[in-house]
């Protein structure tokens, strides 16, 4: 019998998938029988791969709860991952409904208390066919230019529908198995600014510098090409014709090129600055 605290949404294509994984209840998403196996664990919070027994289809479970004996269960705060499914399954329904290419969302189950939620269940599509674009880059390391155009491509299709996404690794970027000839997927975003959530989208411009927009999303995109694949300047320049869809840019886009570079370098020095406190913090320890 389910529990009464227990909030559930199922989408309509996610009722045979439940029924198939044997998830009737929120704590179906703990037992150990179920068909697959963990791919990621972070103690309370665990992503599970799993293939529907009847259909063989390849879904990510993602589960997280506070341990029964964690004095924040009844503590307020901790807002972020109290509420990180859910804004998951929000970001993944408007994405998809502005046609970018992110996993079907399945199911959202939470387990509500007096702070909020204290556990949540997410069942989300297996993107089958995709590879991760720096497996992907692996195979084809002549392609690093295209590459960075088509993550260019997507964050203009993000901001012209006023999205802002602030988590811009390589590893959340996934090609099709037709290659770049198709738009690339994009994964895990629990961390995506709407206008539409006035309260959350104002709170992060009133408490940060990184306001969003597309100069953080751009400098930060940036610093992840030339870090993680070593972009260079010709493929840098890819990037812009990717984001701007032109040969040629106008003064206005000029303008935004050069305070997105300006930013990438500011954050640039930051983080050195950050790694040298670090390092030295850790040398002081050593003794």
């Amino acid at each position: 019998m389910s529990d009464p605290r227990d909030s559930w949404i199922i989408d309509p294509e996610g009722i045979g998938l439940i029924e198939d994984l044997g998830i009737r209840t929120l704590e179906d998403g703990w037992n150990p029988g179920l068909p697959g196996k963990i791919i990621n664990d972070r103690g309370d919070r665990q992503v599970l791969e799993l293939v529907a027994p009847g259909t063989g289809q390849v879904v990510y479970l993602k589960r997280w709860r506070f341990p029964a004996s964690s004095p924040f269960r009844l503590l307020p705060g901790h807002r972020t991952l109290r509420y990180r499914a859910h804004s998951e399954w929000d970001n993944l329904r408007v994405l998809r409904e502005c046609g970018i290419r992110v996993p079907a969302p399945y199911l959202l189950a939470e387990r509500m208390s007096l702070p909020g939620p204290e556990a949540s269940l997410l069942l989300i599509e297996g993107l089958t066919g995709y590879t991760h674009a720096a497996e992907w880059l692996d195979r084809h390391p002549a392609d690093r230019g295209p590459l960075c155009q088509s993550i260019a491509c997507l964050f203009r299709r993000l901001h012209d529908h006023h999205l802002f996404y602030r988590s811009p690794g390589l590893k959340h970027f996934y090609v099709a198995g037709e290659g770049l000839a198709a738009p690339l997927a994009l994964i895990d975003v629990p961390r995506l600014d709407r206008p539409g959530r006035a309260s959350r989208f104002f709170e992060r411009m009133l408490s940060s510098i990184d306001i969003p927009g597309p100069l953080r999303d751009l400098s930060k995109v940036l610093l992840t090409l030339r870090y993680e694949i070593r972009a260079n300047e010709k493929e840098t320049e890819e990037f812009w014709k990717g984001y701007f869809q032109a040969e040629d840019l106008t003064p206005d886009m000029m303008k935004l090129k050069a305070a997105v570079d300006l930013n990438a370098q500011q954050r640039l020095r930051s983080r050195t600055a950050r790694l040298a406190r670090k390092t030295r913090s850790q040398a002081v320890a050593a003794g």
